[in-house]
């Protein structure tokens, strides 16, 4: 409705103000951080800021972060750095994938395209995030520490 007109507004006014945007692909922290990426729905909301601003060769950097629901879990509003008995140090493993470049995906035409052609685009654009998520998540599984290029 309004409310999400105002609020992607002053997204899409954040981005051309020179501003970096940090988004969540499920919309907020995990609420089930056990439940492996592919079972999880991104959301679409970095896809669609990008290519509204694709005139600014915006880019989407994913960035998988693994750990960070020990240290500040859904629904908390301060981190913690240690367990209850103060022994156990949380750590949180990081992994940059390669910027995607969006005005290189989305065809000039894009806001005279019908809606459903519209979002299939959005789709894949939201698509190619998750599989780097997938991707680093299937690493990260096979216990090494060593960052897998994508």
């Amino acid at each position: 409705g309004e409310e999400t007109q105002r609020q992607k507004g002053q997204v899409e006014k954040i981005i051309r103000q020179g501003n970096h945007l940090v988004l969540f692909p499920e919309g907020t922290r995990s609420r089930d951080p056990h439940k492996k990426i592919e079972e999880r729905k991104f959301k679409t909301g970095a896809a669609q800021w990008a290519i509204a601003t694709r005139d600014l060769n915006t880019v989407i950097v994913p960035i998988y972060m693994q750990g960070t629901e020990q240290i500040m879990p859904a629904g908390s509003s301060l981190p913690r750095f240690r367990g209850k008995q103060d022994k156990q140090k949380f750590s949180v493993t990081i992994a940059i994938g390669k910027p995607l470049n969006i005005a290189q995906q989305v065809p000039a035409n894009f806001e005279n395209l019908h809606h459903k052609e519209q979002y299939t685009i959005i789709k894949q654009v939201t698509a190619q995030i998750k599989a780097f998520m997938q991707a680093q998540e299937e690493f990260s599984l096979r216990g090494t520490t060593a960052v897998e290029p994508y």
